[in-house]
């Protein structure tokens, strides 16, 4: 009984920013991607891009890749290195633009993240990945009403990214528009989204009893906000027993 109260009192306690945290964990948080490179194009990681080559652009291109497989592998800080390295020798260019801006916001940078997806939007304003990237980023920060716009217009422009779907869902739920977000849940799994995730939210919409688990992507948002709540206590109570001191 008393885990049945626990899991309750989680579903109601969770925020946006929680749930935008788990999204992340989704395909839509994937940086882009245009195309395949082919065998020679594919760096390893270990090995950064030689600076010798031909043109900056080839360096670019060189870095883009490497921070690709970064990204990958989970390393977001190396990732966001070399993409850095990519948009200083090719600035202005949307998908590098993109791209450490999707890494940033990921890495809680919201404010950078925000600086790079604008900047894309303003030479691709029809840029699917760049605005649901931005709509994340604005809905972490509160910007509710910029945030919905964003990723309506995202999902107009590609109605099939089904992670959008659900992060939109969770930015309804947060406004308290549990129908809308009801349907924004039902359109991610029609799209092919996490199924799990979707139901469980799904479920806690329409008043019907919630699965006997939680979503393991929904448990380690929760986790994720727990975590940065003990972080910033520890910290006060440092700084409060040191001016004690």
């Amino acid at each position: 009984m008393y885990g049945v109260a626990c899991r309750r009192q989680a579903r109601r306690n969770v925020s946006f920013a929680r749930g935008a945290k788990l999204i992340a964990r989704l395909s839509q948080a994937r940086p882009a991607r245009r195309r395949r490179p082919g065998r020679r194009a594919v760096y390893d990681a270990a090995h950064p891009p030689d600076a010798t080559m031909d043109s900056p652009l080839a360096q670019a291109r060189a870095f883009f890749l490497a921070g690709l497989a970064h990204y990958e592998a989970g390393r977001l800080a190396e990732a966001d290195r070399q993409f850095a390295a990519a948009l200083s020798l090719a600035p202005g260019r949307p998908s590098i633009l993109t791209n450490p801006g999707a890494v940033r916001l990921k890495l809680g940078r919201h404010a950078e993240a925000l600086a790079l997806l604008r900047e894309a939007l303003a030479q691709e304003p029809d840029n699917a990945e760049a605005l649901g990237h931005c709509a994340a980023a604005l809905a972490e920060r509160g910007e509710a009403t910029e945030a919905l716009a964003l990723f309506d217009r995202a999902l107009a422009l590609e109605p099939s990214r089904a992670a959008l779907w659900t992060l939109r869902g969770t930015l309804l739920k947060e406004l308290g528009r549990a129908q809308d977000a009801a349907a924004s849940f039902q359109q991610a799994l029609e799209r092919g989204g996490d199924p799990e995730l979707n139901r469980y939210y799904l479920a806690g919409l329409s008043g019907l009893p919630p699965p006997p688990n939680a979503p393991r992507h929904y448990v380690e948002g929760l986790f994720d906000g727990y975590a940065e709540q003990f972080d910033s206590h520890w910290c006060r109570r440092c700084a409060t027993t040191r001016r004690a001191a």
